[in-house]
C-alpha cells in the first residue's frame, strides 16, 4: 500500500488535493485555495476541471431548481425507494438463485 505524500502546510495540502481531483473541501479552505491561486501553484482552469463534475451532479439532481420541478424532491415525503419490500427481498433472492455448488 502506497502512503500519502507528506506536505509542508495547509496550502500545499490544498494544492495536492486539487491536483488529485479532490474538491469537496474548497469552502473550508478558501484562504489556502486563494493563496495557491495567487502564487500560481494552481490555475483557475485546474479549479474549473475539479469543480466540473460536482456542478454537473448539482444540476442533474436539480439542487438549483425549485422543488416542484425536481422529481427527487418527492422522496423525502414518501418512502425511500431503497427501503421498499422489493428492494429488501430482491438482493437476497438474487444471491440465493445465483449460488453454484460444484
Amino acid at each position: 500500500m502506497r502512503s500519502a505524500p507528506s506536505v509542508s502546510d495547509q496550502k500545499a495540502a490544498v494544492v495536492a488535493c486539487l491536483k488529485a481531483g479532490i474538491n469537496q473541501f474548497l469552502d473550508t479552505y478558501k484562504d489556502e485555495t486563494k493563496a495557491a491561486l495567487k502564487d500560481g501553484e494552481i490555475t483557475e482552469a485546474e479549479i474549473d476541471v475539479c469543480c466540473g463534475p460536482r456542478f454537473r451532479i448539482t444540476i442533474h439532481l436539480g439542487l438549483l431548481d425549485p422543488p416542484e420541478m425536481v422529481p427527487y424532491s418527492k422522496i423525502k415525503d414518501s418512502p425511500e425507494p431503497w427501503n421498499t419490500t422489493r428492494t429488501a427481498t430482491f438482493p437476497r433472492r438474487l444471491a440465493l438463485e445465483s449460488v453454484c455448488i460444484g
